[in-house]
Parts: structure tokens; sequence; C-alpha cells
């Protein structure tokens, strides 16, 4: 795990380097999650890096095979026929125990996702919003505003880590 996510050492869901990701394993964090406890809004923001998230949309997406040699894209549906949007993230998915929201992240390790319940998720202010005036141009104002944040989970039962996956 990197740095950033060592304290959520004891709450990852994968003890074997370089397993395929599946749809159940997924399932199954969402699942423990909510065993733990959290899911109370069924919402669960999930962290992956760019390998990841893109192994997600594929396992998720629509896959709509085209000409002869089964070449693809995603399409968007919407009940009454395809669209011509094409679409190649999954950035929600629904299951059985709520939402997962997905978004990239580049402090995940290349074989680690990472979720959380955001209602349990705080962040913290360590020093006030300040606009601070920047050197003046003519008629026009410049400007800056500064804050120092950081963030802390209230319930670690309501986070996991799925360690040592790959796409």
């Amino acid at each position: 795990l990197t740095s950033a996510f060592n304290e959520w050492r004891g709450y990852y869901l994968n003890n074997a380097p370089a397993t395929a990701l599946t749809t159940a394993a997924l399932d199954t964090a969402l699942k423990t999650l909510w065993e733990r406890g959290g899911l109370g809004n069924g919402v669960v923001q999930v962290l992956a890096n760019g390998t990841l998230k893109q192994a997600i949309s594929t396992l998720y997406g629509g896959y709509v095979a085209t000409g002869a040699d089964n070449a693809g894209s995603f399409r968007r549906s919407y009940g009454s026929g395809e669209s011509t949007e094409i679409v190649l993230p999954v950035d929600t998915i629904t299951t059985d125990f709520g939402e997962m929201h997905v978004h990239l992240d580049q402090s995940c390790d290349n074989d680690e996702i990472v979720g959380f319940d955001p209602e349990w998720f705080h962040l913290n202010v360590l020093r006030d919003f300040e606009i601070i005036e920047l050197a003046k141009t003519g008629p026009s104002q410049h400007g800056m505003i500064e804050a120092e944040m950081t963030c802390s989970l209230l319930a670690p039962n309501t986070a996991f880590c799925l360690d040592g996956y790959t796409a």
C-alpha cells in the first residue's frame, strides 16, 4: 500500500498477489462493507488508478460487438435503441448492496482499489480560508484563495482496500 493508505492495512480484502479483478471481488467488498455497518446511505466512493479503473469499466461496461472481427465499443443504452454517443468509462455501478462511484486516483498503487462510505468521511480544516490579493494589473484584480485541509475516516470499519489485483 502507498503511504497515503497505510492506516488502511487492517481493511484490505485480498492477500494473494496478482489476482485478476472480477465483479465478484468488488461485490464481495461491498457486501463486507455493508456487514461491517457501512453503506448507511447506500453509496460507496471507490478510488482506483488508471489501469484498474479501466478494468472496472471493461468488467461492467455494456459491450457492443461491431464488424466481422468483433471489435466493439461501449455504447450508452437508453432503452429504445443505441445511442451514437460512445461512453468508455463506467463511473457509477449499482449493485445489490448499493452504488459504487468509481474515481481515478493517482495515489493508488497499480494493484489496489480503495473504497469508503462518504457518510463517514470528514474534511478537517487545519487553516481557515484566506484570500490573498496579488498584484493589480490595470482595472482588474487578481488573488488566490489559500487553505489547509485534511480528511479523516470517522468509522474505519466503513472502508475497504482491495490489494493485489491486476487488470
